[in-house]
């Protein structure tokens, strides 16, 4: 009893430092283009893949503490990104990462339509909202249109990293993909409103 109540207080306590390290980095990709842009021809490379891999090591230590399998093949996975980055000084591979961002997410959207439920499904759910069986089709219907949207927004992004126009770039990724990102929220909303009158 004194074991489970010391394990019990133990993980409880750790949640707002878990806490704290998601918020700081997901704050910290948000703003990640505009460093890149202000501190790449500064500082090079190799500076901006330590910060880069240090924010995925603490996301990834919040998401899998207690995966210890999981937590030590992301973070070797994490090192031979860092030795790569290193070694090349490559300023676009620094400059994919969000390409890759929106890769992962298309595939984990793509990977819900095959193996339901979707992930907005999935999302509505542990937010304490279940999707009603007579809404399924639409919300794999929303799925679909952001899986659109993570398609277009890593080619964009890819492409702007392999042309190497580092303004653009972080004017793209720090901000106009984030109000398309707003922009289809607010229509998914007001359709959802209309599709619910109907």
């Amino acid at each position: 009893g004194d074991v489970y109540k010391r394990q019990t207080i133990g993980s409880t306590g750790n949640k707002p430092v878990r806490g704290f390290l998601t918020a700081l980095s997901t704050v910290a990709f948000i703003i990640y283009p505009v460093l890149v842009y202000f501190l790449l021809d500064g500082y090079g490379v190799v500076p901006l893949a330590v910060v880069l891999i240090l924010l995925l090591a603490l996301r990834l230590i919040a998401a899998f503490h207690r995966d210890s399998a999981l937590l030590w093949g992301g973070l070797a996975a994490l090192a031979v990104a860092l030795l790569v980055l290193t070694l090349s000084k490559s300023a676009t591979l620094l400059m994919l990462y969000p390409m890759m961002v929106s890769i992962l997410l298309l595939l984990l959207f793509a990977w819900s339509l095959v193996n339901p439920p979707t992930m907005i499904e999935r999302v509505s759910s542990r937010a304490g909202m279940p999707v009603p069986k007579e809404a399924i089709g639409y919300v794999r219907g929303v799925t679909w249109v952001w899986c659109g949207f993570f398609c277009f927004n890593a080619v964009v992004s890819a492409m702007l990293a392999w042309l190497g126009v580092t303004q653009y770039w972080a004017i793209y990724n720090g901000l106009i993909s984030y109000v398309l990102m707003g922009m289809l929220f607010v229509g998914e909303y007001i359709y959802r409103q209309i599709y619910k009158s109907r």
